[in-house]
């Protein structure tokens, strides 16, 4: 690619809905939930989140960062590796000239004095989602009086001469009768509305139902529906006839009735087949050498399964893969041995899953 991408927006992003993302060759952040906690001394109380540390040991490619950059681009999968892989050569030489590189949103790294990698996050970015909208704050301690110290105060308020004491300025006088007035306006008139309205409505609102105050409703009428049943005279012989061979007969309920016609059959015995609606998808094992054609990779196993039987419903074969060093569940559309065969079926299945990649072991 002619432009080189900017690979540290992506890992910022990555943390918010992941926990560990890895850069190949370079190293990985790993979120750590940090509790609320308050400052002893500066009395500031924070929230809850996600502290972000740097480990260089974790360089093992889980095509993760390479997918969101290839489909964010948008590019394909070879050419942001090709981009992760500039931008960690640039960090390296930054660091190896003592140089400290600062990751927007995100942290600064560099190199100490005895050569070991550190890294210290952004202190104003919180990656926890469950903590959005929360900030931090400060709250003062309450200073109380104690006993002996209320004892010495009023001690010199009473050693004070006399003529020093200042006079005390006398408290306006409340209108009480003003005050009475206005809780007794409050009282009585929502009382005097309710006696007014009350008789109203047990006459029927209909005085105030043309004004819009109280609904008027219709009174509404029950008639009873008279029905009489047949009565059964189970103790009359031949009320059902004999049927014939195609099962047909009659049936008289009464002496004056009509015969009814009826079909007597044979019970037919209920199925016992199970329908097996939602089966589990059988793991493939993530072999050494193949090509995989990845459809798409999921944190709940779920929705995975789901996204395996939609490909069923397509036409595809897909497999769920074991054994690949990602905490993402990857759902394999197919698997080939070379690889000019995985990108000429890439082409292929493009058409009906767009962010499929390939993946070589």
């Amino acid at each position: 690619m002619e432009n080189r991408i900017n690979v540290a927006p992506y890992i910022s992003e990555l943390l918010f809905r992941h926990d560990c993302v890895v850069v190949p060759g370079f190293g990985g952040f790993v979120c750590t939930y940090a509790p609320a906690r308050i400052h002893p001394a500066q009395h500031t109380f924070q929230p809850p989140s996600k502290q972000i540390v740097f480990n260089k040991h974790l360089q093992q490619n889980d095509g993760l960062l390479a997918h969101t950059i290839s489909a964010a681009v948008p590019c394909s999968f070879e050419e942001a590796m090709q981009g992760i892989t500039d931008f960690v050569n640039d960090c390296s030489k930054r660091l190896k000239a003592n140089e400290k590189i600062n990751f927007t949103n995100l942290g600064t790294l560099w190199l100490d004095v005895e050569r070991n990698t550190c890294f210290e996050s952004e202190p104003d970015v919180n990656f926890l989602i469950d903590a959005f909208g929360l900030s931090t704050f400060r709250s003062l301690p309450i200073i109380r009086e104690t006993i002996q110290e209320k004892h010495q105060l009023e001690t010199r308020r009473e050693d004070r001469p006399a003529q020093e004491d200042r006079p005390v300025a006398p408290l306006p006088q409340v209108n009480l009768q003003r005050r009475r007035l206005k809780i007794a306006a409050a009282i009585g008139v929502p009382l005097l509305i309710a006696a007014l309205i009350l008789p109203f409505s047990k006459a029927g609102n209909n005085a105030l139902a043309g004004l819009g105050i109280v609904a008027k409703k219709e009174a509404s009428t029950y008639v009873p529906f008279n029905w009489t049943v047949p009565k059964f005279e189970a103790q009359k012989e031949n009320i059902l006839s004999a049927p014939d061979s195609l099962g047909h007969a009659t049936l008289k309920l009464t002496d004056d009735g009509a015969p009814i016609p009826v079909s007597i059959h044979a019970p037919v015995a209920e199925s016992t087949n199970v329908i097996v609606s939602d089966v589990k998808p059988v793991p493939k094992h993530f072999q050494q050498g193949a090509y995989f054609v990845i459809g798409g990779c999921f944190e709940v196993a779920d929705n995975a399964a789901k996204f395996q039987i939609a490909l069923k419903g397509k036409g595809y074969n897909p497999e769920i893969l074991e054994q690949v060093k990602s905490r993402l569940t990857h759902v394999s559309i197919s698997s080939f041995m070379t690889k000019a065969e995985a990108e000429k079926f890439l082409q292929q299945v493009k058409a009906d899953v767009p962010e499929a990649w390939i993946l070589h072991k």
